[in-house]
């Protein structure tokens, strides 16, 4: 991970966690609830294809940076932010616990 300086956090995004049920025939609802907003720099990588379902989309690709403090980020997450709900791929702390680097992609792209 390359140095970040305070500035370069100037976005607010907010953490989504899936707090959802079983329902009465024990499929998994989700409900993503707010678990904190932070600051955090959110890059857009690009795009890239992907297939589901015999259909052709685009899927457009984000990195995420923000303090570790802000605890720890699940693959179930979510990140809210600008109107987006960004879906967490993976969440990679830095060597020395300060930042956190997610790599996600917008709801609905997969």
């Amino acid at each position: 991970m390359k140095n970040i300086n305070a500035g370069d956090l100037r976005h607010r995004v907010t953490l989504l966690r899936d707090s959802g049920s079983p329902n009465s025939v024990g499929q998994h609802i989700p409900d993503y609830q707010p678990v904190g907003t932070y600051y955090a720099k959110v890059e857009r990588l690009g795009g890239a294809e992907a297939t589901n379902a015999k259909q052709l989309k685009g899927v457009l690709r984000y990195k995420i940076t923000l303090r570790a403090a802000s605890g720890p980020i699940l693959p179930s997450d979510q990140f809210a932010w600008n109107g987006l709900t960004l879906n967490v791929a993976a969440a990679v702390p830095d060597p020395f616990g300060i930042l956190i680097e997610v790599d996600a992609t917008e709801k609905g792209a997969q």
